[in-house]
């Protein structure tokens, strides 16, 4: 696991022009790898990150970092992100999203070089610190965690029985899978060190909401839940690593109150919910660990602007974006979502025998002038990969609940007609290597809300996908682990570099303020203040803060809770940036303490970690009375 927070004041993704720069971070952005290789056959590499979507190029460049330092192939190596709208842009692999899921336009060399660095750092550290396992996977079910934001779409469905009493609670998918892996100890045993989950989920309060900070939103909360329960039981020797993976999210929000806005606050309790749910799920995999694992992997690489036809199933050649798309999602968007012909449900009704049907093209017949087709997303690296009984389809989607569910459900027949052994469950899988917006089904599609105008490719876009699993599914009976991957790919992006202008601060670090107790806010806290590092070197992805305590004449020493330390790796500390000093070259950051122990007994205080040969910075004293 590594670290992929980047400096302050870089752009966040998810709102596209409604986003905002960071100001700091709350909770962390993490890359969690795992490398699992079998008795017999090749290894496979899982990784997660707390990003709005992993790109393609970013795919190839971790790749090709990798590729002489271990012995992973780009074929079994999948980067999924979590989707969480709090994190940065401008990496992607297409001028199209670079342009516009941000708030500021263009990508980001800098930050795509730190992404590919630390990713491919964790992979490496995963394998050269790999170690006999036993795993087991199984599957539980977590109810009104969600809610389907787009229920008048969903019930179009021609499978759905009784449409009319259908709740927006029970339109969503409430499965979590879950691979747990317990490593070999020192002593010879054991221990259990982790878990990939899967589970829909929509993590997209928006940034304002979340006081403009990098956050992996509410899978922040469901990871650290079950991290910390790992070391609380068990005392692994080495750090817990819970990934999150989003399955059929697309329609399904988060169950968060409607009467109030959402916040961090609001974010850990359902987190937290969730997060039990996956700890009780944990547990009892303990029963059923094993050894000898079915690890096998397809993958193929597709220009879908030249191969937009696959055994009778065509998408569009032109991909488009529809009108609806620019209001945004059902209650997170602009206030065009409430004015037709930009708000939900209001399709075209003449002239749709066209490819892209009842979709209202922004532009119209410009569109395609000012959105070239090559500025959209077109390699397509697809992917089927099974561990022991499950089956995942890492796509590059955001994938809604009904379009998941046929796609499972076909390729669940195609295994069992093929004869792939030991496949119990198929998942299907969002935002891996790459985004290329939604996909829906054709009856949602029609209806034209914001999924089914960001359904890039038109409404045969599921469709073809499938047709794309009954290859992979064929090619890997028939010529095992592997995958038809293209030599080069060509991108043309404009380039804009957001990262902070380099300065070092030519002053020692100081106390700004000293620690204060604010009680009125929604989550009390202690807050310090500093002045120290300009942005562009406090190296945000180092540890930075922690909390010391001390009682009577005691050494002082670092805080811990049970046996979770209280530093900047949880989440109940937040580092701000207030301002920077062009003259000086240094900059002045808030820490906040949230949720702070109360005992009247000790003594606390903020330390600042070393940065650029600046030594620790101790705050005043505090207690906790």
């Amino acid at each position: 696991m590594t670290d992929i927070t980047p400096p302050p004041g870089l752009p966040m993704a998810g709102y596209s022009a409604l986003s905002s720069d960071s100001k700091g971070f709350r909770t962390r952005l993490k890359a969690r790898a795992f490398y699992f290789k079998p008795a017999v056959g090749s290894p496979l590499v899982i990784v997660q990150c707390d990003l709005l979507s992993a790109s393609r190029i970013l795919h190839h460049s971790v790749s090709e970092r990798i590729a002489k330092k271990t012995d992973i192939s780009a074929s079994g190596l999948v980067i999924y992100g979590s989707h969480t709208h709090s994190g940065p842009g401008n990496f992607f692999s297409s001028e199209f999203y670079n342009g516009n899921a941000s708030n500021r336009s263009g990508f980001d060399p800098q930050l795509f070089e730190f992404l590919s660095s630390q990713i491919a750092t964790a992979i490496i550290n995963a394998y050269n610190n790999s170690k006999p396992a036993l795993l087991s996977t199984g599957v539980t079910k977590v109810h009104f965690a969600t809610r389907n934001r787009s229920l008048k779409a969903y019930i179009q469905n021609k499978n759905i029985s009784s449409p009319k009493k259908l709740s927006r609670f029970e339109a969503v998918n409430p499965l979590l899978y879950m691979i747990r892996v317990d490593i070999l100890s020192k002593n010879g045993d054991y221990q259990p060190s982790g878990a990939i989950s899967f589970f829909s989920i929509h993590p997209n309060i928006s940034p304002q909401n979340l006081e403009c900070l990098y956050s992996g939103d509410i899978i922040a909360y469901i990871e650290r839940y079950l991290e910390n329960v790992i070391s609380e039981r068990y005392d692994p020797e080495l750090i817990p690593v819970h990934a999150v993976v989003n399955m059929t999210h697309g329609d399904n929000n988060p169950n968060l109150p409607e009467d109030r806005p959402e916040n961090f606050l609001s974010a850990k309790k359902l987190g937290n919910r969730i997060g039990k749910k996956a700890v009780d799920l944990f547990e009892d995999l303990s029963q059923t660990l094993k050894r000898e694992i079915r690890i096998s992997f397809r993958a193929q690489d597709i220009d879908v602007l030249n191969q937009y036809k696959i055994n009778n199933v065509s998408i569009c050649q032109q991909p488009v974006i529809g009108f609806s798309v620019l209001g945004g999602a059902k209650g997170k968007g602009s206030l065009l979502q409430y004015i037709p012909p930009f708000a939900p449900g209001w399709p075209k009704k003449w002239f749709t025998d066209s490819c892209q049907g009842s979709k209202r093209k922004v532009l119209g017949p410009f569109h395609s002038y000012f959105f070239p087709k090559y500025h959209y997303p077109h390699y397509l690296l697809t992917q089927l990969i099974q561990v022991d009984n499950l089956l995942l389809l890492p796509l590059p989607f955001e994938i809604c609940y009904e379009s998941g569910k046929r796609m499972a459900d076909h390729v669940y027949a195609e295994a069992k007609r093929m004869g792939l052994p030991h496949v119990k469950y198929v998942v299907p899988s969002s935002c891996a290597n790459g985004y290329w917006g939604y996909v829906t089904t054709k009856e949602e599609y029609q209806m034209q809300y914001y999924e089914g105008g960001h359904t890039l490719y038109g409404p045969n876009t599921r469709k073809y996908l499938s047709e794309i699993h009954s290859h992979l599914l064929s090619t890997l009976i028939k010529d095992g682990n592997g995958g038809k991957l293209m030599d080069a790919c060509q991108y043309e992006m404009k380039s804009k570099s957001f990262y902070p202008e380099s300065q070092n601060c030519q002053k020692a670090r100081k106390e700004k303020s000293a620690p204060i107790y604010i009680k009125d806010s929604i989550e009390p806290y202690w807050s310090f203040q500093w002045i120290g590092s300009h942005p562009s070197q406090i190296d945000f992805h180092l540890p930075l803060i922690r909390i010391s305590h001390k009682k009577n004449n005691e050494a002082w020493k670092p805080l811990k809770i049970g046996n979770i330390p209280v530093d900047d790796q949880g989440y109940d500390i937040a580092v701000i940036l207030l301002n920077s000093y062009t003259d000086s070259g240094c900059a002045s950051y808030e820490v906040r303490w949230y949720h702070p122990q109360k005992d009247p007994e000790s003594l606390y205080r903020f330390e600042v970690l070393p940065r650029n040969k600046m030594n620790i910075l101790y705050s005043s004293v505090f207690t906790g009375e």
